[in-house]
């Protein structure tokens, strides 16, 4: 059996934000791990108008949590399968993710029991006629 690189891992990938600046990014397993296990993906940044790529985590699964994203700014990400012979061609995440103030909703308190409640029965009567 002959072992070589991973395919790239596949899309499409998803986001869920977590906080300001933290979020988790899930891809999807390579179509082919080119004979030998894959033991690592390496997640990497790139900020929109820069042109390194920086990276961010490895994870053994297929996801990762992202955190220290700069608030209002916008990323790049990519995913590279590892296995023993080496490491796939990166997964480029096509769509730009901007790290922004989260919205959070605090309630005010519990609400008051209602008052001047009154309750009104309705009688409707039907008469037939045969």
């Amino acid at each position: 059996m002959i072992s070589d690189k991973p395919s790239p891992p596949t899309g499409p990938a998803a986001v869920d934000w977590k906080s300001d600046g933290s979020m988790e990014l899930r891809w999807n397993v390579p179509e082919s791990d080119g004979g030998a296990a894959i033991s690592q993906y390496i997640v990497e940044r790139r900020e929109v108008g820069k042109k390194s790529w920086k990276q961010v985590g490895t994870s053994t699964i297929t996801s990762i949590e992202i955190r220290g994203l700069k608030k209002d700014s916008s990323y790049n990400f990519r995913v590279i399968a590892k296995n023993v012979v080496g490491c796939s061609a990166p997964f480029i995440i096509e769509e730009t993710f901007t790290a922004a103030t989260a919205v959070k909703l605090i309630p005010k308190g519990v609400p008051s029991a209602p008052n001047n409640v009154q309750v009104t029965i309705l009688f409707i009567s039907s008469f037939y006629v045969i």
